[in-house]
């Protein structure tokens, strides 16, 4: 080969490894991008590899907030602790999920499926709860103060001691539900459903705050002060659920 072939020959040697060299550059960044966004993802949604997104989940002390959890199937998941403030969990299903001590401030549950769920000491306020299942829950000291729970549904579930203050329960429904000691002092019942049927028990709201601050009889059921005639004028009136009126006093 001559001098000048040679040197042509070297020089596309060169360019041939200048080029495998930017490839692998290029893959080397693609690679590491795609680690590092893993490693972001993961962080994003749980410091606890166990925790996936899935029935059964193991995520208790995680930190979901802010994230978009919509329509995902939760059922039975252990969240004890986590944070899903500002989580959007719109449809999602949290039937028999464990969810005590959890964060839900501000949290979009709407159509979200929370039969059975646990939510002891659970902080929801101001969360939406429109048309969301809270059947047979179990929510015993929880904070719903300032909920937007319009046609939600509370059969059966166990509200002791829970702050319900200044809610929007429009429509919602508790019969057969326990709320001795809950706190609904200034929420709007308008509509809602605290009364039984031949099938199904009345609410039970002994020591309970009522809406106007007034604290229900022991062993009131369904309507609160209905064994309680000196409730300084005030009426109860049942209009497909019940609405508190002030009647005309003297």
């Amino acid at each position: 080969m001559t001098s000048f072939g040679q040197r042509k020959w070297r020089g596309i040697r060169k360019a041939e490894k200048a080029g495998r060299r930017a490839r692998l550059s290029s893959f080397d960044l693609l690679l590491t991008f795609a680690v590092l966004s893993a490693a972001l993802i993961s962080t994003a949604w749980s410091q606890d590899p166990s925790c996936e997104i899935k029935p059964y989940a193991a995520c208790s002390g995680v930190d979901l907030g802010s994230m978009d959890l919509s329509n995902a199937d939760l059922a039975v998941a252990r969240f004890e602790d986590a944070n899903l403030e500002t989580a959007q969990l719109v449809r999602a299903d949290l039937s028999g999920a464990y969810l005590t001590d959890a964060i839900l401030r501000r949290a979009n549950l709407t159509d979200a499926n929370l039969q059975g769920a646990r939510l002891k000491n659970a902080n929801l306020e101001a969360a939406i709860l429109r048309r969301a299942s809270l059947a047979d829950a179990r929510l015993d000291g929880a904070n719903l103060r300032d909920v937007d729970a319009q046609k939600a549904r509370f059969e059966g579930a166990s509200l002791r001691n829970t702050d319900l203050s200044d809610s929007d329960l429009r429509g919602a429904v508790f019969t057969g539900a326990r709320l001795s000691g809950a706190n609904l002092e200034g929420a709007n019942i308008t509509g809602a459903r605290f009364k039984g049927s031949e099938w199904q028990p009345a609410a039970d709201l002994s020591g309970a705050i009522w809406i106007n601050g007034v604290m229900c009889d022991s062993g009131s059921v369904g309507t609160c002060n209905q064994f309680a005639p000196q409730s300084d004028g005030l009426t109860l009136e049942d209009s497909s659920g019940l609405i508190l009126r002030r009647a005309p006093i003297g």
